[in-house]
């Protein structure tokens, strides 16, 4: 049985096929590792189902928002091991590449662990 997250994506495919790449979002809630890498892998395979060969570029973040204070921009940056740990589940999930974002409004920090 189709799960209702597969289910819509099948709704919307017709849309999906018009593009010539995907670019699904994994950007990072918390900084659980291992519930990231469940996420990823499945967002991932997903996006390879409907892709019909087209390349996946997931979107990917090199921060998480950390106890938000309203008005104000509240980020941990992920460190080392985690921002490693991401770049390596993407490519054994198979996607063909990834697009970092980030940086809106900030300055570049050349000392950030990742």
């Amino acid at each position: 049985m189709t799960s209702n997250w597969m289910a819509g994506n099948d709704y919307v495919e017709p849309m999906l096929n018009e593009t010539d790449a995907y670019f699904p979002e994994l950007y990072t809630a918390i900084g659980d590792s291992l519930a990231w890498i469940k996420y990823a892998n499945a967002t991932i395979r997903e996006a390879k189902r409907l892709s019909g060969g087209k390349p996946v570029y997931p979107y990917i973040w090199p921060q998480y928002p950390s106890k938000p204070i309203p008005g104000t921009a509240n980020y941990t940056e992920i460190n080392y091991t985690f921002w490693k740990t991401q770049l390596q589940t993407i490519k054994d999930a198979g996607a063909d590449g990834a697009v970092v974002w980030g940086g809106y409004e900030q300055n570049w920090n050349p000392d950030a662990g990742w």
